[in-house]
């Protein structure tokens, strides 16, 4: 069966090529990729900050099942599925504690989850089945929702805050927007972007507040998802001292050692969450966008043809909408 696969061949290059899928093993489930959304690992991955190439992106997926292996009992052909980000063994001290998410096994080789493609085999154990009765595309929400989950999680563990800064309002801003307003009821939620349209969707969409001006406040939180070191570097600037603060950006492979410095004379107060927890956090992001994400709010999502694929990385970081998602119809 031929398969057209986008490959990131090198620093800010794509590439179609075809590679034909084989015998479909026992534990996994043959997928038909409708609709991916571009996270802040893919556009890192863009950037060069991983240069492990070739490689293939995508896993904010929504897919329709079009064969299953012979020991796969729970999905079944023309189910629609979003992915987990993990694997879990459910047998290893993290998996017992309720920490599948640093699974021992996580990195078993099972992770083919890369949809910026027309299918793909996947391992049974890191699909969820959602009701088509939504907008599919909504469902591309389903796994960041899941890491917003697990980072307010973490957040209330420290104490459940009143004002929180949101910076950056990308994919992961703006959900953290819609969490927490629409699910976790917070009034004060404000919001900053360099891009002053993404700021005006999220006040629409979510009644957010805008802060005027870059100065220190005393939110007693700040959400960190620019993902840049300008973003982290603006961030840090406006903290207080003991500020609270909680990581999203992905800046690997770049130089970070000013966040240590300026954590330590600040004594300010990190977290790191680490993708999305445990798998309660994928059943309650389906169950929340299913049931409480609005026609409106999709006034914060873009969708682009799938051959517009390095055009959309080239200008993502101009664009005006807070997520962008790529539509595969051009495979079909």
């Amino acid at each position: 069966m031929e398969n057209k696969i986008y490959y990131l061949i090198a620093s800010q290059k794509f590439q179609l090529e075809n590679k034909p899928l084989g015998i479909l093993p026992a534990d996994f489930v043959r997928v038909k990729f409708l609709f991916c959304g571009i996270c802040g690992g893919d556009f890192s991955c863009y950037l060069g900050r991983r240069a492990d190439y070739p490689y293939t992106l995508g896993h904010e997926f929504v897919a329709q099942v079009i064969e299953v292996g012979t020991n796969v009992k729970n999905l079944f052909i023309n189910d629609f599925v979003v992915s987990d980000f993990n694997y879990r063994c459910g047998k290893c001290k993290y998996c017992l504690k309720g920490k599948e998410h640093l699974c021992r096994y996580n990195d078993i080789g099972y992770f083919s989850n890369r949809a910026f493609a027309q299918y793909a085999d996947i391992h049974y154990s890191y699909l969820f089945r959602v009701n088509n009765t939504i907008p599919i595309e909504n469902a591309t929400l389903i796994e960041p929702l899941s890491c917003v989950i697990h980072a307010y999680n973490l957040i209330k563990k420290i104490g459940k805050p009143k004002t929180i800064l949101i910076v950056g309002l990308g994919g992961i801003g703006m959900l953290f927007c819609f969490y927490l307003k629409i699910i976790e009821k917070i009034e004060d939620i404000f919001v900053y972007d360099i891009v002053p349209e993404k700021i005006s969707k999220v006040i629409k969409a979510f009644n957010c507040r805008p802060i005027e001006k870059p100065e220190i406040i005393d939110y007693d939180f700040i959400i960190d998802a620019t993902n840049s070191i300008s973003g982290t570097i603006f961030c840090t600037n406006i903290s207080k001292c003991g500020q609270k603060y909680c990581m999203m950006s992905h800046l690997y492979g770049l130089d970070t050692s000013f966040i240590y410095e300026v954590f330590c004379q600040k004594e300010i107060q990190p977290l790191f969450p680490l993708r999305n927890g445990n798998s309660g956090n994928m059943k309650k992001a389906i169950h929340i966008i299913e049931n409480y994400w609005k026609y409106e709010y999709n006034l914060t999502i873009e969708v682009f043809p799938i051959s517009k694929i390095q055009q959309v990385f080239d200008d993502k970081k101009h664009l005006i909408s807070c997520k962008q998602v790529l539509s595969m119809i051009d495979f079909q």
